[in-house]
């Protein structure tokens, strides 16, 4: 996207939440920008219809090549009062920076068994540092005494400090140091004090290794809600875009659902799967979870809570392996399972975890509130999408870090959408980006050397990703495909030049010539089957007229109806065919 003349980039709105709020009210969120629109040195303001222009403080978290801002931590001031339901609209646009310093004078201390961290003096890094909020990072080692004896719990908290005068703390607990003499499980108390005010008081008796929990605690009155320029931010961020309406009683069961018993349980779940072996009736698996596409389609304040309560809640899945000695998520070369992975950590206390089934929770989340304890999570899911697959796969192209490589390709498409998002919104110097970046690189590189020989392999109806599917791969699965393109896709629309090669030169060729190709049936572009290998001869279909029949033969073609493309596999189809019409691939617009 372009941003328009007069420097304006993209619409925001501020929705007043119920209470209202005072004038010169903080109110902090995040935001990504397309290349160029918030040059270096450039700074941000709200323009509101009336022509007053709000000072915006951003604080750049990672910048695209060219040194412009790609996602930024954003928080401004309330020009006057702003009532319950009430609007006030405005563009985010280039012009004159924040200025000011922010007062101090607040106390926050931290308690756990019998020891106590003052946060105003332990040491801390910045994250916003800025006229209207000052937010600090404070990470310690829990003692074992004070945590039941183990040696592996960690407090991660940033500590948040504001021009209006507030103050808040984005705790975590993170029991995660798997390497250490005495990893296991926690068992502690926890309070925290903020200006004399208990904000949290908690016993908690098994805090298992692997996870996490935290909450964002303030006294403070919560901020308004922001109704964002969506499809600024999908093409921006290269997520999948959202269309249609939803109905009110589908927008009304999210704060039916947050108000349930135990959803503010330390451990809740939050409606994340816990067996993700588990395929259809899921909403949080797919290209974005169901939650995040409302969220997209309605701009509703209830629908975007219950999108920040599920992503705090991917904390509590047992996926987390945090190297102390390094100060980041665990890198697993060489030979990681050999020197970390404790057996069946991953299915302990309620979860069995699969990289084929895994959601995708915090990456719009984070994206839209810059909150930096779900850049953790996110980049600890991506860091486990690399050790979760066997060493021995990954060794393929010589990287250990092929997470491509014999895997099902719906494995592929999430374990890589995992991995490109944390590489892409993540600055280098973050936990786990380096790990992420490098596995995006050696695997977008090893598909872009693979394409000749796999156009030898698959013939005139070349395009697809080799993984595996059943017992023999003699059936392929159309849709995995659409998983995976949806990947490649995103990558493409930010700018991965070997993505963009891999769906102009190859994928594209399967994914749109299954719909143009005079000799194939196009109703069968989204059967749930297509004919790969025969169970007996072995030999693959080699042409489109062979593939078409083929499925006839095997029965998996629709014929002149629809009876194999059941669920939601034509969707799928028509979104890969917009994704690479929006990207100029010759063919799919027509398709």
């Amino acid at each position: 996207p372009q941003s328009t003349p007069g420097g304006a980039i993209c619409s925001l709105t501020i929705e007043g939440r119920p209470g209202g709020h005072a004038a010169g009210a903080v109110v902090s969120f995040g935001h990504v920008f397309a290349d160029g629109d918030l040059p270096a040195g450039a700074g941000l303001v709200l323009r509101l219809a009336d022509g007053t222009a709000l000072p915006v403080q951003a604080d750049v978290t990672v910048r695209h090549p060219s040194g412009a801002a790609r996602h930024a931590a954003l928080s401004l001031r309330l020009p006057a009062a702003l009532a319950a339901g009430a609007l006030l609209p405005g563009t985010l646009a280039r012009g004159e920076a924040a200025k000011g310093a922010i007062p101090s004078g607040h106390t926050a201390t931290l308690t756990i068994g019998g020891w106590t961290l003052d946060l105003l003096t332990a040491p801390r890094t910045a994250w916003r540092s800025g006229p209207h909020e000052l937010q600090e990072r404070i990470a310690a080692e829990v003692p074992a005494s004070a945590a039941g004896g183990v040696t592996s719990l960690r407090v991660v908290a940033d500590l948040i400090r504001r021009a209006d005068g507030t103050a808040a703390v984005d705790l975590w607990l993170r029991n995660d140091a798997v390497q250490e003499p005495t990893s296991g499980t926690a068992i502690y108390s926890a309070k925290l004090v903020v200006d004399g005010k208990t904000l949290l008081e908690q016993a908690v008796p098994h805090h298992e290794l692997g996870r996490a929990w935290g909450r964002l605690l303030t006294a403070a009155r919560r901020q308004p809600h922001l109704r964002f320029d969506w499809s600024y931010v999908q093409d921006a961020s290269g997520i999948v875009r959202q269309q249609g309406t939803l109905n009110a009683d589908v927008i009304a069961a999210y704060p039916v659902a947050r108000a349930q018993p135990g959803w503010n349980d330390t451990f809740g779940t939050r409606n994340i799967s816990t067996y993700m072996p588990g395929t259809g009736g899921r909403g949080d698996i797919g290209a974005v979870p169901s939650w995040v596409a409302a969220w997209m389609i309605s701009n509703d304040r209830d629908v975007a809570d219950y999108c920040m309560d599920v992503a705090e809640a991917a904390g509590t899945i047992p996926w987390f392996r945090w190297d102390r000695a390094k100060a980041s998520w665990y890198d697993p070369r060489p030979n990681l399972w050999d020197r970390v992975l404790s057996p069946g950590i991953e299915e302990t206390h309620g979860w069995t975890l699969d990289i084929a089934h895994q959601p995708d929770p915090c990456f719009v989340p984070y994206m839209l509130s810059g909150r930096r304890a779900l850049l953790d999570n996110l980049l600890g899911q991506a860091v486990w999408c690399v050790w979760a697959q066997w060493d021995a796969v990954r060794q393929e192209g010589g990287s250990g870090l092929n997470i491509v490589n014999s895997n099902q390709v719906r494995g592929s498409a999430w374990g890589m959408r995992q991995v490109d998002q944390a590489a892409w919104i993540a600055a280098p110097d973050q936990p786990g980006q380096k790990l992420a970046q490098e596995t995006s690189d050696a695997v977008w590189s090893w598909l872009v050397d693979r394409m000749p020989a796999w156009k030898a392999l698959q013939g005139q109806a070349y395009g697809k990703v080799e993984g595996t599917y059943g017992s023999d791969n003699s059936a392929l699965p159309p849709w995995q495909q659409d998983y995976f393109a949806s990947t490649a896709i995103a990558s493409a629309k930010r700018g991965d030049a070997r993505a963009m090669k891999w769906l102009k030169e190859f994928a594209a060729n399967f994914l749109v010539g299954r719909v143009m190709r005079p000799d194939f049936n196009p109703r069968d572009a989204v059967a749930y089957l297509h004919a790969n290998i025969d169970p007996g001869s072995k030999a693959r279909p080699l042409t489109w007229a062979a593939l078409e029949q083929a499925n006839v033969a095997r029965g998996f073609s629709n014929l002149g109806g629809w009876d194999k493309s059941g669920g939601d596999y034509g969707a799928l189809g028509l979104a890969t065919l917009a994704g690479l019409a929006d990207l100029g691939i010759p063919g799919a617009a027509e398709a």
